[in-house]
Parts: C-alpha cells; sequence; structure tokens
C-alpha cells in the first residue's frame, strides 16, 4: 500500500521522478491547491495517508494513467465456489444360499415337539449341494414305540453366504483452483500529485491522488494489515477485509457401504420314498426369513432319499456413506480497510 511522501506530511527522503536525485519541498510560497484531492490523515495505528483502493465486483478495471497508474495491492473477498463431491453408491450385495442340513423327523404331527415325540434324525450330509441324497433315509412303516416314526418333518431354514456390497463412486466434475470466483475484488492503484500543487486547509489534511471517476469504483481508504475488528475512524466510515491467498483445505469423506440387508435364500426340498430320488411324494419350501418349517406327513411314509429344487439367493442392499464436504476455504494475508464513500 501507498504510505509514501507527500510535501503537506513530508517525512523524508522526497526522491525528484525526473532526474532521481533527493528533491527538497518547494517553498510554501510556491505551493499551489492541491490538484488532486484533500482528505483527512488516517489516525494511529491506521495508515496516515490514504490510498486509492477500487473496490467492486468481476475483473478490476485498469488504473488511471493520468493520476496513478501503478497496480499496488490486489486482494479478494467473499468466496463463491460451489464444492461437490463424487455421488457415493453401493452395488448390489453377491451371495449364494447354504440348503439346509439338519431335517428333523417327529412321530407327533406339527409342530412335532410334544413330550411324547420321537425324533429321527433325516440329515443331509454336511456342505449339502441339494444334489439326490438317501443319507438318513428312513424305511416305510418304521416304527418308533409304539406307532410309526413318520408323522410329520422339521427342516432348517437355508443360510444367506454373501459378500459385501462394492463401492460405486458416481464423479462429479471437480473444481480447479481457476474457478473459485470471489464476489468482491480491490485493486490499489500509486500515483502522486504534483509536489507544488499539495497545499491543504487544516494541518490534519493531506493532498492524495483524486478518486473523483473515470474511471469509477475508486475509494480513498487508510488501512492496517491483518482482520481488524476496530470500529473505522470517521469519514472512513466502510470497513472492508480483503484477503491475498486461500488454502483450500475441502476435501470429501471417503465412500463406503454398510452391511448388506434384505437378502432371502429360499428353496424347495423334495421328499421321495425311493433312494434314487425317482419317486416324489412332498415338497416343503423354505425361506431364509422364516423359522424352521415343520410339514405332516403320511403317518408311516418312506423317507429314503431328498434333494433340493429351485435354489433362489435375491440379493438386498447396502446403504452408502461417505461422499460428504470436510474442510473449509480458508482465507489468508488480511488487509482491513477503512474507506470513504466512493466518488461515483
Amino acid at each position: 500500500m501507498n504510505d509514501g511522501y507527500t510535501c503537506s506530511d513530508p517525512g523524508s527522503g522526497r526522491i525528484d521522478p525526473t532526474t532521481g536525485e533527493p528533491a527538497p519541498c518547494p517553498s510554501s510560497a510556491t505551493v499551489r491547491a492541491c490538484e488532486g484531492q484533500c482528505v483527512p490523515k488516517g489516525p494511529t495505528p491506521w495508515s496516515t495517508e490514504p490510498t486509492l483502493l477500487w473496490i467492486g465486483q468481476g475483473t478490476p478495471p485498469k488504473c488511471p494513467e493520468d493520476r496513478a497508474p501503478d497496480i499496488g495491492f490486489e486482494g479478494f473477498a467473499d468466496p463463491e465456489s460451489t464444492f461437490a463431491c463424487d455421488t457415493c453408491k453401493c452395488a448390489p450385495p453377491t451371495g449364494s444360499c447354504v440348503l439346509p442340513t439338519t431335517m428333523t423327523v417327529s412321530s407327533e404331527a406339527c409342530p412335532g415337539d410334544g413330550p411324547t415325540a420321537t425324533h429321527t434324525s433325516f440329515d443331509a450330509p454336511a456342505d449339502w449341494g441339494g444334489g439326490c441324497t438317501s443319507a438318513n433315509g428312513i424305511p416305510a412303516g418304521q416304527t418308533c414305540g409304539a406307532g410309526p416314526c413318520v408323522k410329520s418333518l422339521t427342516i432348517d431354514p437355508p443360510m444367506v453366504k454373501e459378500a459385501d456390497c462394492a463401492v460405486v463412486v458416481e464423479p462429479v466434475p471437480k473444481l480447479s483452483a481457476g474457478e473459485i470466483t470471489f464476489k468482491q475484488r480491490a485493486r490499489e492503484c500509486l500515483g502522486s500529485v504534483s509536489a507544488e500543487a499539495t497545499a491543504c486547509d487544516g494541518q490534519n489534511a493531506v493532498c492524495v491522488v483524486s478518486a473523483e471517476p473515470p474511471p469509477p469504483g475508486f475509494h480513498q481508504c487508510i488501512w492496517r494489515e491483518g482482520e481488524i475488528s476496530d470500529d473505522c475512524p470517521k469519514p472512513y466510515a466502510e470497513r472492508h477485509v480483503f484477503y491475498q491467498r486461500y488454502d483450500d483445505q475441502r476435501t470429501c469423506t471417503p465412500c463406503a457401504c454398510d452391511k448388506p440387508v434384505g437378502s432371502v435364500c429360499t428353496a424347495q426340498i423334495a421328499l421321495y420314498e425311493d433312494a434314487a430320488c425317482a419317486t416324489m411324494f412332498e415338497v416343503a419350501s423354505v425361506s431364509s426369513t422364516n423359522p424352521p418349517k415343520c410339514q405332516d406327513l403320511i403317518s408311516g411314509s418312506a423317507l429314503l432319499s431328498k434333494a433340493a429344487l429351485n435354489e433362489k439367493y435375491k440379493p438386498g442392499a447396502c446403504q452408502p456413506s461417505g461422499g460428504q464436504p470436510d474442510g473449509a476455504l480458508v482465507l489468508e494475508s488480511a488487509t482491513t480497510f477503512c474507506c470513504m464513500p466512493s466518488a461515483q
């Protein structure tokens, strides 16, 4: 920012722009009225001499060549960008059915668990794949005590065996640093008035280049480094904070999938009177969502073989998580300006 020399506030070190040599202030008798704009000096700890600052939207204009051609501070405020995360989804689970192997014959009708019931195993082999098996066959008319062994059959439900759902990420266009825009921008334009035309009324006034248009949008502003919360001193009543850098710390939480829910296995267990699964006489439907299935049978029937039919795995679904914005766009290198209203 311009905090330099004027003859109304001389300090030291004035340089003649044409020779590069030290140049004293002209005598008071030769100093004409300020050719720019007389404005109040800034109070401590603000900058003493105001600076010419353009504030607005979009691309800043060129600095006015006639009075303040050089660019000084440039900053921005009020970031404006939509940070979008990828959409998290889950593929359907993959799995299969584990067929029941526990099948229990009762000497009583369903539910077959009375106190006088006799139970006989009709289990399938371990890791049964559903093919015809004569394991634990029961011949017709087999008795258990005073009556037939076969009056009902209870079959355990099948079980679902499945893997976790795979994460599916649907990308969305990502913002690059150049696509972050700001609602407000600022540009300081540096210049000076003629040393022979700096006279202002009053000791607290200083002659600076004019903020009068063209171009419009310029203000006379005093400034301090950092984000200053103090009230602005009059007549520099409009407070603005601008930044020169930013750190985009925004990220997205990783996508994940919960455990599968709602998957179902169903099958039919066919019962045969012979050991080769040729003569079917009963079919019991079982489901992983139901308790063990009890089915009444003809008293004294032969149960010599069994097979699984119409085995079906129906996948459920997984609930996705993640894909949520995290972090922030952090603005850095702040400068606080207190400005007079624009002369536009």
